[in-house]
């Protein structure tokens, strides 16, 4: 629960959750930001709940923000066809609060449309940045099959047409080899995969840097080319295991003895 200063004159708005916050005795002056210490809630003469926040004004350290109070202490509460916004906390229509999410269940969201486009516009939403990161691993894969394209010893045929190539149509027809296939952890093609929690765990400041470190463990093939060196690496890897594997293990000749 929040301690809230107030003069014990004015109380908070309706819009605020009483449950959320304690109201504490206090005689100084609400109204000048200089009396209290950073982060201190503030109820005014107006019924307003403040934050102390840093200010950029030289005539004074500190100032009341109202959209720095915890979103927890706006009350979902419709009076008179009007709420407030968890976000900016502004009193506003109903209509202001409708989203395609809601419509069906008649619910309204907790933050007014304005906000909810400003988040979406300045890339702030989870969705947003999840977009931006796919974004990034498809330009480095993108790039790096236009820089190399299929590096099959023998040439490719279809390395000359890849400037008239569209990325789409690149991504197609180009794949990621991973050259030792005992090192690979990740397939190149499956961006989500490269999570954050992953990246740090493995010592990458951002999946990103992940994907781009799983990309240089691999040669640009096409479609075909990488087929046929699948193909001998796993023929290896089985030459491999047969020469590992004890001689009693390894498989009989038909009618041999046991």
């Amino acid at each position: 629960m929040h301690p809230v200063q107030w003069d014990g004159d004015t109380p908070p708005r309706w819009f605020y959750e009483t449950g959320a916050f304690e109201l504490v005795r206090t005689t100084l002056d609400v109204g000048k930001a200089c009396e209290w210490e950073l982060g201190n809630l503030v109820c005014g003469r107006d019924g307003i709940i403040r934050r102390a926040t840093k200010s950029h004004r030289a005539s004074c350290e500190l100032e009341m923000n109202c959209r720095k109070v915890p979103n927890a202490m706006i009350s979902l509460v419709v009076r008179d066809g009007m709420r407030c916004c968890t976000q900016c906390k502004q009193v506003q229509p109903v209509g202001n609060f409708t989203s395609a999410v809601h419509f069906r269940d008649a619910t309204y969201s907790k933050s007014c449309t304005f906000c909810r486009t400003d988040k979406t516009r300045t890339g702030n939403t989870g969705t947003a940045k999840y977009r931006a990161r796919i974004d990034g691993m498809k330009k480095l894969r993108i790039d790096a099959i236009r820089e190399s394209g299929c590096l099959h010893p023998g040439g490719c045929v279809l390395n000359p047409l890849i400037p008239d190539m569209s990325d789409a149509y690149l991504t197609a027809t180009f794949e990621f080899n991973h050259i030792d296939p005992t090192k690979k952890r990740k397939s190149i093609s499956e961006y989500s995969s490269f999570t954050a929690p992953q990246a740090a765990a493995l010592g990458y400041p951002s999946p990103l840097h992940y994907y781009a470190a799983e990309m240089g463990l691999c040669e640009v093939l096409c479609r075909a080319h990488h087929s046929f060196a699948t193909q001998e690496q796993r023929r290896q890897l089985m030459k491999r295991a047969i020469a590992q594997a004890p001689a009693r293990n390894r498989k009989r000749r038909c009618g041999s003895r046991t």
